[in-house]
C-alpha cells in the first residue's frame, strides 16, 4: 500500500548469495533503512568506503571497512578509523 508513509525497510542490501567486493557509500538518508545489509550480510562484502558512511548512524565490523573512512565501531560503538589496518578513535577536526 502506497498512502505516502515513510515505512523502514530492513535492509539497503540484502545478499542472497554471492558477495560484493566494495561498497561505497558516498551519500544516503539512512532515515527509513533500519540496517546496512541483512543479518549475517557483512560476511558476504569485501570492504566498505565513501565519505557518507558515519554520517549514515550505522555501525560497521571492524574487518569490514577501508583505510581512511569516518564510521561507527561495531565493537566498540565509537566514532573509529582504519589507518593502516589499525582502527582508532575518531575524532572531527
Amino acid at each position: 500500500m502506497l498512502d505516502g508513509s515513510n515505512v523502514p525497510v530492513p535492509n539497503l542490501l540484502n545478499i542472497g548469495w554471492g558477495s560484493i567486493g566494495e561498497v561505497v557509500l558516498d551519500s544516503l538518508d539512512s532515515n527509513n533503512i533500519l540496517a546496512p545489509v541483512s543479518a549475517g550480510g557483512f560476511s558476504s562484502v569485501g570492504s566498505v568506503s565513501g565519505a557518507g558512511v558515519l554520517a549514515t548512524g550505522w555501525e560497521f565490523p571492524d574487518a569490514v571497512m577501508a583505510n581512511g573512512v569516518p564510521y561507527i565501531s561495531a565493537n566498540s560503538g565509537l566514532p573509529s578509523i582504519k589507518v593502516n589496518g589499525v582502527v582508532q578513535p575518531y575524532v572531527q577536526s
